[in-house]
């Protein structure tokens, strides 16, 4: 803890031991019936007892959360001055304020972000939400960070959170990320930076990236999808990939992910792919899933380990010129026999024909139920989950309209049915 030099002429309470003064506050704020202000006032009494005051505040806290303006450089220093308080930390937040519609975008480098997270050696969760994401002149991150043998932070969550500055480097998020070895990396709604890379190389060397799961399911509409999953596949490591989802729009996104999974992604054991459609039912005429005419572009036949993977189909008024679960039915066919559980999210099912779910021209659900049950084929397949999306407005539309919904899938997969690996529920 710092402590304020005082002339050895000049006595007062601040002469007393830290240890002491210590003492003294937490007796005081025992008294009191709101301890926590009664600590923050003593903290404006005297600059000797704000140190005091600080660790008493954030004795048992786990979780902090700074809000700033401009920079970070006040968390470091805060951090710094206050070791045993940084060491309880597990949860850290990083944030700009937001109020109404104006929001101030304080910066965070990949530097700044090494030194916050080398005073926090119990760190285990990390969100980064209303800030601008910048480059470093010099990167030296590695050299910084002495929490593992190569230099790296062990953290189970990594989450580049809401909105951030337009500005924001593709070079520098990827700089954050190889500072970590990630269980979860996670892009939320509206991260989409704009400064990214078209030749896809680093200005800086990165060693191998180190991240177990990648929830991107956040990233659909933006321009960053088709870059990061570029640069992914030339920096991740086979060995620690295990889980993707990702959300995509157009060709490019495609092919750029079937390169991740032919090459670092190939053993993976869990995916998620959607093609995001529009909203509104009546939005969705004559919108077509990308993945219908260019799912072989994602090679999952090199995924020679996937156990589980997830689809999600978008309802439509009128039939398509394509059967909806045609495209399921083919991905599924095109991974390898390790394949355990298939999960499929059905959005929007009309409460005025939930028998939709089994018509062989809209749906065709029965090529799924075909593709799984051809013998030998899939030897480990333990259950197909079926996750059928639907308001409260729906199921009150019509009387028995779930009853309908199970029903109906039940027809269209009767030999998943009677195998006893059918599971229907809502979304």
């Amino acid at each position: 803890m710092p402590s304020v030099h005082i002339s050895q002429s000049y006595r007062t309470l601040c002469t007393l031991p830290n240890e002491l003064l210590y003492q003294i506050v937490s007796e005081l704020v025992a008294l009191t019936w709101k301890p926590e202000k009664s600590i923050k006032t003593c903290s404006l009494v005297c600059r000797c007892l704000r140190p005091i005051c600080q660790e008493l505040l954030f004795k048992n806290t786990k979780r902090l959360r700074f809000c700033e303006e401009e920079s970070f450089h006040s968390a470091l220093l805060f951090l710094q001055a206050q070791p045993k308080v940084s060491r309880r930390i597990t949860t850290l937040e990083l944030m700009g304020y937001v109020w109404g519609t104006v929001k101030s975008w304080p910066t965070i480098t990949p530097n700044l972000l090494a030194r916050i997270a080398g005073c926090l050696p119990q760190l285990r969760r990390l969100t980064l939400c209303h800030l601008r994401v910048d480059d470093d002149e010099a990167y030296l991150p590695l050299s910084i960070l002495p929490a593992a043998s190569d230099g790296r932070v062990p953290l189970q969550h990594l989450s580049f959170s809401m909105y951030a500055h337009d500005e924001s480097s593709l070079s520098a998020i990827l700089c954050i990320i190889s500072l970590f070895k990630l269980d979860e990396l996670e892009f939320n709604s509206s991260f989409h930076p704009r400064r990214i890379l078209p030749s896809g190389t680093l200005s800086h060397a990165l060693p191998t990236l180190h991240v177990r799961r990648m929830d991107s399911l956040c990233l659909h509409g933006a321009p960053l999808v088709a870059p990061f999953l570029r640069l992914l596949a030339l920096y991740a490591s086979s060995s620690h990939l295990q889980v993707i989802r990702v959300a995509f729009v157009d060709l490019e996104s495609i092919r750029t992910l079937g390169d991740l999974l032919s090459g670092p992604a190939r053993n993976i054991i869990e995916l998620e792919i959607i093609s995001p459609a529009p909203y509104a039912m009546v939005e969705r005429q004559g919108w077509k899933d990308p993945l219908d005419e260019h799912w072989p572009s994602l090679r999952l036949s090199a995924c020679s380990k996937l156990e589980a993977l997830t689809l999600h189909i978008h309802m439509c008024l009128k039939a398509a010129e394509v059967p909806l679960c045609a495209t399921p039915a083919a991905l599924v066919s095109a991974v390898s026999s390790s394949l355990k559980t298939v999960t499929i999210y059905v959005d929007k099912v009309p409460a005025k024909n939930p028998s939709s779910l089994s018509d062989n021209r809209l749906m065709k659900l029965q090529a799924v139920n075909e593709t799984l049950v051809v013998a030998g084929r899939f030897p480990h397949i333990q259950i197909l989950k079926l996750y059928i999306r639907t308001s409260q407005s729906d199921l009150d539309a019509k009387s028995g309209y779930w009853n309908d919904c199970v029903a109906a899938c039940k027809k269209a997969l009767p030999a998943v049915h009677a195998a006893g690996r059918l599971k229907v529920e809502r979304a």
